[in-house]
């Protein structure tokens, strides 16, 4: 069982002939991707006189596919979305805030980043890509690898950071990007979204199966059974446990945000990654879990939209939780810190 979100897979071959099957994991964009996917064999047939005429063997698709998958992530990290590295785009970006010229974007760069504001407009800037100083400020991540002693930012630090971000300011025209001087853009809350969506799946490649990439999970197809796959909820109160189950039906993204995997208890509370672009600190909507799930919908950017999505909730809270369900058809799940579970949508 893969948790949070999490996956009961059962048998992927059932009774079918012919089948195809790969199963495996590696790090991705510093967190485990595991794959696992059922194909259809190949038939090759080949010419053998020597050994009296024709021959044939089954050729392992599913084992070709899971390392293009691999390759597309470890790829799609370097060369596009991590601001740490120097060949990366967004990396390129951010070296060239302030100047007046501004960066030439790539056609699938231009797509993201235009998707990312049109979201921060319908969040009120709850999803903000341009926080990468206030991330830095805080370094969550840094302090949760003990790789420096964890403090909280004084309010002029906040508000110098802050001074730094805001989307509004990102200005893309005629396909290159302006930044103000000082901007950061930082792409990790929806990086394994982006992966999903780039994941290249066509009918003809997979049966059935699933891509999860921390708790960022793509379905594929129907189990063999028929039934839907079970995502299971991570209980954010108890490690390594389930709190709930809930069915995925056929091609589907699931996205989870939590404050319980990231996170720093000090004097009583607890700082996590999840930063509100409003005030400079960690979000506080009375949640410690929100999960999105969505149907995929052909030409959308599905992957995308469920992990700025549970990022958005995560930080407004269930009135907006409501809202996005009925605008983008999603199902919610959300976590009190009481261990109330509160479900919308369908």
């Amino acid at each position: 069982m893969l948790c949070t979100a999490g996956l009961l897979l059962g048998s992927l071959s059932g009774c079918a002939a012919f089948i195809s099957e790969k199963e495996g994991s590696e790090i991705i964009m510093d967190t485990i991707v595991t794959i696992n996917i059922a194909t259809k064999a190949e038939r090759i047939v080949y010419d053998a006189e020597d050994q009296g005429g024709s021959k044939s063997f089954f050729w392992d698709r599913a084992y070709d596919i899971y390392h293009e998958l691999i390759g597309l992530g470890k790829d799609l990290e370097k060369k596009e979305l991590s601001r740490f590295e120097p060949e990366s785009e967004i990396y390129k970006i951010n070296a060239s805030a302030g100047d007046p010229e501004g960066y030439p974007l790539s056609e699938e760069m231009e797509e993201i980043l235009k998707t990312c504001l049109e979201i921060s407009d319908k969040t009120d800037g709850a999803f903000d890509i341009s926080i990468g100083a206030l991330i830095d400020l805080w370094n969550i991540e840094g302090a949760v690898k003990e790789e420096r002693e964890f403090r909280v930012p004084s309010g002029e630090e906040t508000k110098k950071a802050l001074d730094k971000c805001g989307y509004e300011k990102i200005k893309i025209d005629n396909h290159r990007i302006y930044i103000p001087e000082g901007m950061i853009l930082d792409l990790g809350a929806v990086g394994k979204g982006i992966y999903l969506d780039r994941a290249g799946i066509r009918e003809d490649d997979i049966l059935r199966g699933t891509i999860s990439a921390g708790g960022s999970i793509r379905t594929i197809g129907s189990k063999p059974d028929g039934k839907p796959w079970y995502i299971a909820i991570t209980d954010p109160f108890k490690k390594g446990t389930s709190i709930m189950m809930t069915p995925v039906t056929g091609d589907a993204l699931v996205s989870t945000s939590g404050n319980y995997e990231r996170y720093i208890d000090l004097d009583g509370t607890r700082y996590h990654h999840i930063l509100d672009p409003a005030t400079g600190k960690c979000a506080d909507s009375g949640f410690v879990s929100v999960t999105v799930i969505l149907p995929e919908k052909e030409g959308e950017m599905s992957g995308l939209l469920t992990d700025a999505l549970s990022t958005a909730i995560f930080i407004l809270g269930e009135d907006f939780g409501e809202k996005a369900a009925k605008e983008y058809g999603a199902k919610v799940i959300m976590i009190r810190y009481d261990g109330e579970i509160v479900e919308i949508g369908n």
